[in-house]
């Protein structure tokens, strides 16, 4: 099991709620989806399943730097909100 912060602790229990019951409304949630951490540990999850390229088509492989990559999906997500 991973050892992730209160913070992704929360975040899990927030999706096993969101599944149980479909019609709760979860405010602020895409804050919690920018936080660093949060995308820290999706990539790393992603890594171990060997996850598909995304949308843009590039490969964990065709990344340079995990940081770089992660700060600028930060900066997107931020930028949309």
């Amino acid at each position: 099991m991973i050892k992730t912060s209160i913070n992704l602790q929360d975040l899990r229990r927030i999706y096993i709620k969101a599944k149980a019951e479909k019609t709760w409304k979860f405010w602020a949630l895409y804050t919690h989806i920018c936080n660093m951490e949060t995308l820290q540990e999706a990539y790393k999850m992603t890594k171990k399943n060997k996850g598909a390229p995304g949308v843009d088509g590039i490969t964990l492989r065709e990344l340079n730097n995990e940081e770089i990559f992660l700060r600028e999906i930060q900066q997107e997500l931020r930028n949309e909100n």
